[in-house]
């Protein structure tokens, strides 16, 4: 994603910033518009670096509960919500002016989206006095908008611009400046003339980035090194069961082999001891067979 530096609404009108042509008559009409920001001869004053655009409110939504609201964030200047001129009803946005431009930044990063009056407001920078080429939405400009309208504006933090398609020969590759990766970049430029100022908070910015940038490479290293210690583990668990595995299957066998050799053994000492008690049996039994047949031969003799 990138972010306009400057509005040009032909690039505001594409979806990655590469159109030629404007594709709906609202481009057209802001294409031929000629925006005069508001001065203070027109009513307007206040710091436009502190000023917030609130939109997307309540048609119930007061002043004093958006000054409630955004009083959270740090003390407050002024609270002006938009209405008709004829019939008082809110136009659905407004303006918050900080006394200091730090509280105003943190309602920037953190207020927007946020639910107020059952409905989710969008918070960005006052770019009428910011912005350089600035054309508003009732002129055709502006930014973000519904699909059902069919003039969606893109480049802000609503609807920012979408990595460039790769484009044809009739379509310009837009330039994208490191800058314009960052939704509030065009703060850094001062088109309008307005006063000089040393604002420290982009090198704070930058400063955090950085840090941020280094915390997350040591945490994806220690990530890493974590994987590669885990999957070592694993390994060395593996091969550790894969040896008591063999280990066992060599015990079984071996007990395997001394089970067969004791049983062998056995076998014999049995088979022996079964010929020891035959013999025996047998030597006791020879002489007494041969005096009943040296009797039996004495009888016949007497007989005859």
């Amino acid at each position: 994603m990138w972010y306009a530096k400057r509005y040009v609404p032909l690039q505001a009108g594409s979806i990655d910033g590469t159109d030629t042509v404007p594709h709906d008559r609202a481009v057209q009409r802001a294409q031929l518009a000629r925006y005069v920001p508001p001065k203070e001869r027109n009513g307007v004053s206040g710091d436009p670096y502190k000023t917030l655009f609130v939109g997307r409110l309540n048609p119930e939504t007061t002043e004093d509960t958006l000054s409630t609201f955004f009083s959270t964030y740090g003390p407050l200047i002024t609270t002006t919500i938009t209405r008709n001129f004829i019939t008082g009803d809110s136009r659905g946005y407004g303006f918050i002016e900080f006394k200091n431009e730090r509280d105003c930044r943190d309602a920037y990063m953190h207020a927007s989206k946020s639910t107020l009056d059952d409905r989710q407001i969008l918070v960005d920078y006052e770019r009428s006095r910011v912005m350089e080429g600035w054309i508003p939405r009732r002129l055709g400009g502006g930014f973000g908008g519904r699909k059902e309208s069919g003039q969606l504006r893109f480049g802000a933090r609503d609807r920012p611009f979408k990595r460039p398609f790769k484009p044809k020969d009739y379509q310009n590759a837009p330039s994208i400046d490191p800058e314009q990766r960052h939704d509030d970049c065009w703060r850094r430029l001062n088109p309008l003339g307005l006063s000089p100022r040393v604002d420290d908070s982009h090198s704070h910015s930058h400063e955090n980035r950085d840090r941020n940038h280094e915390t997350s490479t040591h945490r994806k290293r220690e990530r890493s090194r974590e994987t590669y210690r885990s999957r070592d583990d694993e390994e060395h668990t593996r091969d550790r069961r894969r040896s008591s595995f063999v280990d066992e299957r060599s015990h079984r066998s071996r007990n395997r082999d001394d089970t067969h050799h004791r049983d062998r053994e056995r076998g014999r000492d049995y088979s022996s001891h079964r010929e020891q008690k035959r013999h025996k049996r047998d030597k006791s039994t020879s002489p007494s067979r041969h005096k009943s047949s040296s009797r039996r031969s004495h009888r016949s003799s007497r007989r005859d």
